[in-house]
């Protein structure tokens, strides 16, 4: 098949599984409905820094079961994916789906950040945290991906979500100790090296953090791992074979 037609295969049918996912479907629905809330109730200042941060985890919903199933339920043995094009077709599929989680950000993000130019409550300085959490969304389609070579249904994402939560309540307990990691995490500034490698290791299971304007420089970080997972996501494709009865 030409390149063309299989990138619009590769286009319609991710997009295909999308609107089957109601997770997907419950997350696209719920995250507005939030922020909206978190205006009403609290602030624009507080909606807009909440979007920001949660933004990414609209791409981690999106990368639900992005390969395994398929594989492993024989989807693939179609006349479409002649010739090994199952493995264009599946590694396509970080770009369609990067793509939905950019329109669908843009989508919100556009009309929330016009109306607060236009009452004086945002600014351009807005768009680099909006950048950052653009890149921690793209990361988090390349892991997810990744993770579902490995694990059934929507399971990369709760394993995800779970490792979260864990390190998250590290952090809190960090919280007890005077100049402790949330300490440093707060300002910033890493005192040394160590310090310094303990917030990388969290960025990558919390890539939301780079949103918070502190710690926008630690951006390459992600941009470093989303290319090593790319990559690792590549090389498993290209050595994936169709088990055939």
């Amino acid at each position: 098949m030409p390149d063309r037609p299989r990138r619009q295969v590769t286009f319609r049918l991710t997009l295909l599984r999308l609107r089957r996912s109601p997770a997907a479907w419950a997350a696209a629905a719920a995250f507005p409905g939030f922020i909206l809330f978190l205006w009403i109730k609290e602030s624009y200042g507080t909606a807009l820094r909440s979007f920001l941060f949660l933004l990414p985890h609209t791409f981690l919903f999106l990368s639900q079961d992005m390969v395994g199933d398929e594989v492993r339920e024989g989807r693939l043995e179609n006349v479409l994916f002649l010739e090994n094009g199952f493995k264009g077709y599946l590694f396509g599929k970080n770009a369609v789906l990067v793509l939905t989680g950019a329109v669908y950000g843009l989508g919100l993000f556009i009309p929330l950040w016009v109306i607060g130019l236009v009452t004086h409550r945002s600014g351009w300085g807005d768009l680099p945290g909006l950048i950052t959490a653009l890149l921690a969304g793209v990361y988090y389609v390349m892991l997810g991906g990744l993770l579902s070579h490995y694990l059934k249904g929507g399971s990369n994402v709760l394993v995800l979500i779970v490792a979260q939560a864990a390190v998250f309540i590290g952090l809190l307990f960090s919280a007890t100790q005077k100049g402790g990691f949330l300490d440093l995490f707060t300002s910033g500034h890493f005192s040394d090296f160590a310090a310094k490698l303990e917030f990388l290791a969290f960025a990558a299971v919390i890539p939301n953090v780079i949103v918070a304007g502190r710690l926008q420089s630690y951006a390459l970080w992600i941009v470093g791992l989303t290319a090593l997972v790319l990559f690792i996501q590549w090389m498993k494709i290209r050595r994936l074979e169709l088990k055939r009865p």
